[in-house]
């Protein structure tokens, strides 16, 4: 019989949200080509509201994820990074 591992659930904490955040504009915000596009208070609510739909399987990896505006209109590699972000620190991974 296969043995079955219960899923993963953890609630980040306020400054676990703020951390995530902050390391997302740190990256995309901060360099002689960078432009504010969004304030730190609407990436934490990206990071709040953040729902992605992850697929593995036969060696690829899908993810669909979904945020609210205004973080939505941010490039696919973008959502993905935040979405990288908030598994790693889900997960007890340092950023």
């Amino acid at each position: 019989m296969a043995q079955v591992t219960p899923a993963i659930s953890v609630v980040l904490t306020n400054a676990q949200i703020q951390q995530i955040a902050t390391k997302w504009a740190q990256v995309y915000f901060v360099g002689p080509q960078a432009q504010a596009t969004m304030s730190l208070t609407d990436l934490m609510n990206a990071v709040s509201n953040a729902s992605v739909s992850i697929s593995i399987g036969g060696g690829s990896v899908a993810m669909s994820p979904s945020f609210p505006p205004p973080f939505n209109s941010q490039p696919a590699a973008a959502q993905d990074d935040l979405i990288s972000y908030i598994v790693q620190v889900a997960t007890g991974v340092p950023l």
